[in-house]
């Protein structure tokens, strides 16, 4: 696996896509606090609370690119922009054929990082696929996922 290398598995219909094109990756924790503000004091007196404990997420931004290649590990033939983009939306977060609701299948990402690969499970938070207007041959995107198991 080289550094723009990634692909994300859902696990419970064993299917693939590999990314030869992601763009960043960021791996972050996020912290569901309530900030309560006291009448007339400054916000240093505010009563902090966390409702909800810490999400650790990677965010990976992707380019979708016909490069005549094959994305997929398995024997289907996914190649053209419109392939790769129903492939990632129904096969791999929506499960189709699967068999299981969506709220029981679980991710498992890998992606290069300075410190070599790295293999990260969870649930997909969002996947959001935009249409580059400056360059008609290529979709990019942003795939979240939230780190853990169900």
């Amino acid at each position: 696996m080289v550094i723009n290398e990634f692909k994300i598995t859902n696990n419970s219909n064993n299917k693939t896509l590999k990314f030869h094109y992601a763009a960043s990756v960021q791996d972050s924790i996020s912290v569901n606090n309530v900030s309560f503000a006291i009448p007339g004091q400054s916000s240093s007196d505010n009563f902090v609370a966390n409702f909800g404990g810490f999400k650790d997420l990677v965010t990976i931004d992707f380019i979708l690119f016909n490069d005549g290649t094959d994305k997929s590990d398995d024997s289907s033939s996914i190649i053209t922009l419109k392939q790769q983009r129903d492939y990632l939306k129904n096969v791999i977060i929506q499960g189709k054929g699967s068999g299981d609701s969506q709220s029981d299948v679980n991710y498992t990402i890998v992606y290069y990082t300075p410190d070599g690969s790295s293999n990260e499970t969870g649930g997909i938070e969002s996947v959001d696929i935009n249409w580059d207007t400056k360059a008609s041959n290529q979709y990019r995107g942003t795939i979240i996922l939230i780190k853990g198991s169900n």
